[in-house]
């Protein structure tokens, strides 16, 4: 991408006004900061440390937050949901040791 005059950029051979370019750039940054990540099958595991089996088997029982389909071919789990689910096995853990 190459600046050119105020206010405007070339971007695939055609002209494109700088505030699109920002606004664009600003919607992804609001995304990003409200809160709403997706995590991967190989990040989930990272952070639940189950096998993608056992993982399948308790979201089937409805022990686990449920997966989100994001095209054909790929899922992902959205982590407020999964730290959330985190956070009750640690109170759980919790109550449990006062008793």
């Amino acid at each position: 991408m190459q600046i050119i005059d105020e206010g405007v950029q070339i971007k695939g051979g055609r002209k494109v006004p700088l505030y699109d370019i920002a606004l664009n750039a600003m919607f992804a940054y609001v995304a990003a900061t409200m809160g709403m990540c997706i995590l991967s099958k190989k990040d989930l595991r990272q952070l639940v440390l189950y096998s993608a089996a056992h993982i399948d088997r308790l979201e089937k029982a409805g022990r686990f937050p449920k997966r989100v389909q994001l095209g054909p071919c790929r899922v992902g789990w959205v982590e407020s949901e999964i730290l959330a689910w985190l956070d009750e096995r640690i109170k759980e853990r919790d109550q449990h040791s006062r008793s």
